[in-house]
This record gives C-alpha cells, structure tokens and sequence, in this order.
C-alpha cells in the first residue's frame, strides 16, 4: 500500500490575529520557524482568528494572547512531536487564554508550549499565565497525548473575574457582572507543569457590581497524565 507523507512543518493562520509592537501577522510563505521575540501575539483580538504548528514548527514571542478585547474568540493548536512555542516576555503575562474574550489552546501529539525560559526576566507580578481572566470570559487549556506538555511559571489562574472601566483606571477590562468559565484538561497521558495555582478566583475589583463570578475546572484522566505542581502552591 501507498505510504502517507510526512508532513510538513507549518504554520496556519486565519481572522483576526495581530502582533505588537511590530506588525508581524499575517506572515508570508511557508516557515518553519517563527521568531516574534520582543513582540506580543494576540490570536482573535476584538474577533475571531485562528492560528496552529504543527510538525515540529517552533514559535517564539514575548506573549501569547488568545481570545482578547471583550468580543475576540481565539483558537491555537500545537501539535506533533517537536513543535514548539516559546515565551519569552519580562513585562506583563506571558500566556493568556480567554483574557476578555474566547480562547482555547489545545497541545497535542507531543507538543510542547514553555513558558518558562529566561525566569531572571520575571520581576514584580510578571509572568503569570491567565486562563479565563476579566469577568464575561472563557479560556479552555487542553493537553493531550504521551509527551505533550505545558510549562508555566509564577501564577497559574484558572478563572478570574476581573473589572476595570474608565475612569479611574484610564481603560477598560471585564463585563460587570459577567461570569468567568475557565476549563484546564490534561489527558491521555498529557502534563501540565506550573508553579503557584489559583482556581476560580472571584476577585472582581475594583468596578464589579457584585454579581460576577469565577467558575474554574481542572481535569486530569488517563494513564500518564500529571499535573505537576510545586510543593504548597495551590490556592
């Protein structure tokens, strides 16, 4: 019988992604590797935008920002053995799923996303990795298959309900009143390695009105799969 083709090392992209400082997306041709270091990537910023590597393709950025600007809804893939992201920030959060918006990330089939490289650059409240974060969102983190992985430093939030409206603050994050869903699914031989954990953290300040909500769910199922943890870390 006919054998199937390797395939390729690539990326994908579609809608609504964006890059800054510098206006990185949508690239051209058909790379292996992309090295957006010192720049931030924001997948479905205010509208929906996909973006996926697979094959051993290796992404680097100071951060990546799936489903953000109250009405984005954002999708990344990360898949195949030796496909790699890369984030590298010192200013901010280096990962965001659903920060004000929609967003999922899914790590399959040996992929790897690492969030931790360069720690001496995490200074103050830098670093975090946010799912489901600003009241009104929704981030799901899925990691599945023998060797596929995230690896994150500082906090881990899973769920967070967030509200800043103008003035005081001079911009604008979270839905008063919204309620914030946040899903973390490790499976099938996946692993998930953070340091400090929060789940479900209904902080809503300082404009909520009271009434917002932060729902965080975190599944771990089938042989192999972990979530590694540093000791006395999860709140």
């Amino acid at each position: 019988s006919a054998s199937v083709p390797a395939q390729a090392q690539s990326f994908s992209q579609g809608g609504a992604n964006s890059t800054s400082p510098n206006n990185l997306l949508p690239f051209v041709g058909t790379p292996s590797v992309l090295d957006f270091t010192g720049d931030n990537v924001y997948i479905g910023n205010s509208a929906p935008g996909s973006f996926s590597a697979v094959a051993g393709a290796v992404f680097k950025a100071d951060q990546l920002s799936i489903g953000n600007g109250g009405t984005g809804n954002g999708t990344v893939t990360a898949s195949g053995a030796g496909t790699r992201f890369e984030l590298l920030g010192s200013v901010g959060q280096r990962l965001e799923i659903g920060s004000w918006g929609v967003g999922t990330l899914t790590v399959s089939a040996g992929a790897l996303v690492d969030a931790t490289l360069n720690p001496a650059g995490c200074l103050g409240g830098n670093c975090n990795t946010m799912l489901g974060n600003g009241a009104g969102s929704t981030g799901t983190l899925t990691i599945t298959g023998t060797g596929s992985e995230v690896r994150t430093i500082r906090n881990f939030l899973v769920g967070q309900s967030s509200v800043f409206t103008q003035p005081p603050n001079g911009f604008v994050f979270g839905t008063p009143g919204g309620t914030t869903n946040a899903f973390v699914n490790v499976l099938a031989g996946g692993t998930l390695r953070t340091e400090g954990a929060i789940v479900g953290n209904n902080n809503a300040t300082p404009n909520g009105n009271g009434s917002e909500k932060a729902n965080g769910t975190v599944l771990v199922d089938g042989v192999g799969s972990q979530w590694v943890v540093k000791h006395n870390s999860i709140d």
